[in-house]
């Protein structure tokens, strides 16, 4: 990943090595958790309905690089630069962002700076991922290449500069983006209709089974700010899918923590769910887990005759 010339570049600048302490001092769950915010930001799904970066305009896709300029200097409480954007352990430092790797724009006031690389992608199952390099950058290292204003990139020979703190990182999966396009068309295909929303919610859970999937994908389902309280009993998904063996976990109560591991499911974070199709099994099963009177266990395919049972809320 770290090319020898980065490693030394690296070892021969203090300053550059602070900066990279510092980026490695937060954990990559931060920052996973920084660049899913930040793509679920620009998408505005419960007012605009979408969720992939080919839905949006010229001047979105543009103005994200400001997004996790400003979702970065928010999150981590980092004051403002004199020069550049932002100013760590007192070293001006200025931040830039690429979907394409390698094509961030380094304008003249960041010559002989040190500039803080991010290259995310959001494609699903296909490609998700996302990148922070750091690098002291002069005007030397630039293509010929400029822009109006006098902005390039940086050419092939230097991109061995680079040094990647973390590189090509999962980024927390936009779960619709994981499923076949006919089930994207199915979830969505009452997008425009309000009342339908739980209908959507409700496919959402029958397409996703065996998924996690995160607050903004409800939002941006539901189409409504409280969108969430469709996932519930009494009239929610839960209360929908249960005659279809279906149960809805929630990372938000610590029984159904308990409920996923045993039944060998991901770690839920607190605004994460996943569904389920569950059936009776014996309490000798691998990987089965008691709700109310019953062990059950995970089948994706096959159905019972005993609906699913009620979860707690707690």
């Amino acid at each position: 990943m770290n090319t020898t010339l980065a490693k030394k570049l690296r070892n021969q600048d203090p300053d550059l090595d602070v900066v990279c302490k510092w980026v490695e001092s937060i954990d990559k769950k931060e920052w996973s958790k920084l660049f899913r915010k930040s793509y679920d930001q620009i998408y505005d799904g419960v007012n605009t309905g979408r969720y992939k970066w080919k839905d949006l305009c010229k001047t979105e896709k543009t103005h994200f690089g400001t997004i996790i300029e400003i979702n970065i200097q928010k999150t981590f409480a980092i004051d403002d630069g004199n020069l550049l954007d932002y100013l760590i352990k007192n070293i001006e430092v200025d931040c830039k962002f690429s979907q394409k790797m390698y094509s961030w724009m380094i304008p003249h006031e960041a010559y002989g700076q040190i500039c803080l690389l991010c290259h995310a992608i959001d494609d699903g199952d296909i490609n998700s991922n996302w990148s922070i390099g750091v690098m002291r950058t002069h005007e030397s290292d630039l293509g010929d290449s400029r822009n109006q204003d006098k902005k390039g990139t940086l050419s092939k020979l230097s991109q061995d500069k680079v040094y990647w703190v973390y590189y090509q990182n999962e980024l927390p999966k936009n779960v619709l983006l994981c499923l076949p396009q006919e089930d994207q068309d199915a979830i969505f295909e009452s997008i425009d209709i309000p009342r339908k929303g739980q209908f959507r919610i409700n496919e959402l859970f029958r397409k996703s089974l065996g998924r996690k999937i995160g607050r903004s994908v409800i939002l941006t389902v539901g189409k409504q700010e409280d969108a969430l309280k469709r996932v519930r009993g009494n009239g929610g998904a839960r209360s929908h899918l249960r005659k279809e063996n279906i149960i809805i976990l929630s990372g938000k109560w610590e029984s159904h923590k308990v409920i996923a591991k045993g039944l060998d499911l991901p770690d839920l974070e607190v605004y994460e769910f996943i569904a389920v199709r569950v059936i009776p099994c014996s309490p000798s099963t691998i990987n089965c887990a008691k709700i109310g009177e019953y062990y059950w266990e995970v089948n994706l395919n096959k159905k019972s005759d005993k609906i699913a049972p009620i979860l707690p809320e707690r």
